[in-house]
């Protein structure tokens, strides 16, 4: 039987159905391999995300059943087919984060940067430095003054606060952006930047308030304490290393007198045997969010005259600002003024045979030329207006007799503004004859010399420091801009130090009188 087989016939392709690529397939292979190591850093930088979100990393708690560094040991082995591309995740990706730290505690809160910063600086300073910067530091604080106002303003108010500094928006990649970084490395240089920054900005708050302080530690002849109490308070401090048992406790009031940065950390780190307490009033600046010293309390008033404090409590009661926080007014309900009501106060706080120490600045501008004493009497009678005393140290005295105080000590002071800045001496064309010698005119002595024209630069500091104060109070209780609270003060000092213009300042302590029948006894 014979079999036939026709031809077979070819279809024609139609036009409508596109060719078949065969490389089609490889080439999506190969777009899919290049785009796996973006894909890896991308999923790495989202589980970090969301590790730093719930305080836990789950790519270091993956098996290593799960882990995504895939090896080319761990591939399975298949026959008849071919070869695959084995890709290292891990290979040029950003290591995890690590867990953050749970929050601080309500009393952890409180930040220790400005307690930190100023042992750092009274760790680093020496006795006689009060002195030997004197006029570097007059220097620096006309430059606040007139360059940085807004951190000049706040510490002349007791402000001190960390406030982030704005910073322009990051105009370059994505992928190098440092503030939007997930790279530990980066992180890492990101937190010691920003403790660093901190650091700096404390320093720059903390710095004229410290210099002030100095400038009237070298005025008491290196204390900050003036009265007979201190030399007590000083031996008390030797016996207490060495006796056991229980100890008299000794107790100091900072009146009116910054609760952060100044005269009373100052003393309360001198004297840890002695508890400071600083009180302040409703119109004071307080942060209550610094911690400072462990034998340092702060207390705030709504009036000076009415102290939570029990009758014989303190061994010293101090103030430096009474002419810039009373009136002479009668508040109401009282017969007295705010002065004798103070005083009356601090006599009953006091513990029989107490020292009250007092210093008080008068306001207008002594030796002053045209510009500042413009200002100074426009100052005084402002002062006035708002029942303020612009010369309070004329009618002090007799106060402090009136209300019991006994033992008076004073001291009438002038404090300079500042030294007379030198002349800059003409280049000379063509080089000196003979190198003047340094020490040819001065005599072998031990420690600094000077005359007196060099302590004028330490009570400008003090001075400034004290008067500024009171400006910058009366012209915001006046309503003033805070750009316009230093207006005219940086002329008035650069016009003061060349006319020899200052203060007049009273210093002194007096005493609470002893009972007849109570022995005071002091270790």
């Amino acid at each position: 039987m014979s079999v036939t087989f026709e031809a077979v016939q070819e279809i024609p392709r139609s036009g409508g159905v596109p060719e078949y690529d065969e490389s089609y397939d490889q080439e999506l292979q190969d777009r899919a391999a290049d785009s796996l190591d973006r894909t890896s850093v991308w999923l790495t930088a989202q589980a970090t995300y969301m590790a730093a979100l719930s305080e836990t990393n789950p790519v270091n708690e993956t098996d290593t059943k799960t882990s995504i560094d895939v090896k080319e040991e761990q591939l399975p082995e298949v026959q008849d087919t071919p070869a695959k591309k084995a890709v290292r995740f891990v290979e040029g990706t950003p290591a995890p984060m690590s867990p953050l730290p749970p929050l601080p505690s309500t009393v952890a809160s409180k930040d220790s940067i400005y307690w930190r910063g100023f042992q750092s600086i009274i760790d680093r300073a020496e006795k006689p430095d009060g002195f030997l910067h004197s006029s570097m530091r007059y220097d620096a604080v006309q430059s606040f003054r007139l360059g940085l106002v807004d951190n000049h303003i706040n510490c002349l108010t007791g402000k001190y606060e960390l406030v982030h500094p704005e910073r322009p928006a990051y105009r370059g990649p994505f992928s190098k952006a440092p503030r939007n970084s997930t790279i530990t490395s980066v992180l890492a240089e990101k937190a010691q930047f920003s403790k660093v920054e901190k650091e700096q900005l404390v320093l720059a708050q903390i710095c004229e308030s410290m210099w002030a302080m100095d400038s009237l530690r070298a005025l008491n002849g290196g204390k900050l304490l003036t009265s007979p109490a201190e030399k007590r308070i000083a031996r008390t401090k030797k016996m207490a290393k060495t006796q056991d048992g229980p100890k008299r406790s000794i107790r100091i009031l900072d009146l009116g007198g910054h609760s952060s940065c100044e005269w009373a950390w100052h003393v309360a780190q001198e004297y840890p045997n002695v508890k400071v307490y600083s009180v302040n009033n409703k119109t004071q600046i307080v942060n209550s969010g610094i911690k400072g010293p462990s034998n340092h309390r702060v207390i705030s008033v709504a009036d000076l005259w009415e102290l939570p404090f029990g009758a014989n409590k303190f061994d010293v009661i101090t103030t430096r600002s009474l002419h810039a926080l009373l009136k002479v007014n009668c508040p109401a309900g009282f017969d007295r003024n705010e002065y004798d009501l103070v005083l009356k106060e601090c006599l009953r706080c006091l513990k029989p045979g107490g020292f009250f120490e007092f210093m008080l600045l008068d306001a207008e501008i002594s030796r002053a030329g045209s510009q500042s004493t413009t200002s100074s009497i426009e100052f005084a009678s402002k002062l006035r207006s708002h029942a303020y005393d612009p010369a309070a140290s004329k009618t002090f005295l007799s106060r402090l007799r009136n209300n019991g105080f006994v033992g008076i000590k004073r001291a009438w002071m002038f404090l300079p503004m500042g030294m007379e800045p030198a002349e800059p001496q003409p280049p000379r064309e063509t080089p000196a004859p003979r190198v003047p010698s340094q020490i040819e005119e001065y005599e072998v002595v031990q420690g600094p010399i000077g005359s007196t024209g060099d302590v004028a630069s330490i009570t400008g500091l003090l001075g400034g420091w004290m008067w500024e104060q009171w400006l910058v109070k009366l012209r915001m209780e006046l309503g003033q801009e805070r750009d316009q609270l230093l207006d005219g003060v940086g002329a008035i000092f650069d016009e003061g130090r060349k006319n020899g213009a200052g203060w007049t300042c009273l210093s002194g302590w007096a005493m609470k009188p002893k009972h007849t029948r109570e022995v005071v006894t002091w270790i």
